[in-house]
């Protein structure tokens, strides 16, 4: 992998990594004031999009610090670790059947009682 080597390529791509998470953040943070600042309609929208592309940008020109964190984090070049293998059957006893469930069953359940709310 050509680019795991490359330390612009791999800059390049933390730097889109924080821009994207910027961007992301202030998308969340727009949709809680309820658009009310771009407008309404889709003039609204596509306007709201681009300012926060921009402001984005903005920020992430300035740096959150989130790019150097991936860029240690890629710099390590650990690989990936492969989950164990699962497999429910190692959970049963030698004696159950084929289809049993791996999890042991409740015999008396017992729900709490919980008295009709009135106001």
């Amino acid at each position: 992998m050509r680019g795991r080597k490359d330390p612009e390529a791999l800059r390049a791509v933390a730097r889109e990594m924080e821009s994207l998470f910027a961007y992301e953040m202030v998308k969340a943070m727009r949709a809680t004031t309820g658009g009310a600042a771009s407008g309404k309609g889709f003039g609204g929208d596509v306007y709201g999009s681009m300012f926060d592309m921009e402001l984005a940008r903005v920020i992430s020109a300035r740096g959150l610090g989130l790019q150097e964190i991936l860029l240690r984090g890629i710099g390590r070049g650990k690989p990936a670790i492969a989950p164990a293998p699962c497999d429910a059957r190692q959970d049963r006893p030698s004696d159950a059947p084929a289809n049993a469930s791996p999890l042991p069953a409740v015999e008396n359940v017992q729900s709490v009682s919980h008295p009709p709310v009135t106001g």
